[in-house]
């Protein structure tokens, strides 16, 4: 398994093994962060002063690609699993994307008519 790029956005320390991690405790100081670097995971505490909506909204158009997650309190372990569901999605995700504009290609489009005649 690859080593993940996270940002945590909390006000504490959580345990994140595994993972390389830059801790924030601000959505401003995740946002300056967040243009100078990209990450594989965005993870943000709820329930504190950390603004998830307005992070979620800048982390879709800075870095689309990433992954951003909300936590409130879960474990180390709580929090792993929910990566790998996200992964998981966003792999499927991608994987849908292939298939679709694959079959709007006109070529493969043309070999499906000449298979169906």
């Amino acid at each position: 398994m690859n080593t993940i790029q996270m940002l945590v956005v909390s006000e504490r320390l959580i345990n994140t093994t595994g993972h390389e991690v830059t801790m924030t405790n601000t959505d401003e100081n995740a946002i300056e962060i967040l243009h100078r670097q990209g990450f594989d995971v965005v993870l943000a505490e709820e329930g504190t002063s950390v603004h998830s909506k307005k992070l979620e909204a800048v982390v879709s158009v800075l870095h689309p690609d990433t992954i951003f997650l909300k936590y409130e309190g879960e474990d180390a372990d709580a929090i792993n699993n929910k990566i790998i569901a996200a992964q998981d999605k966003q792999r499927l995700e991608r994987r849908s994307k292939i298939r679709i504009s694959d079959t709007l290609n006109p070529v493969n489009l043309i070999d499906q008519i000449s298979l169906s005649n």
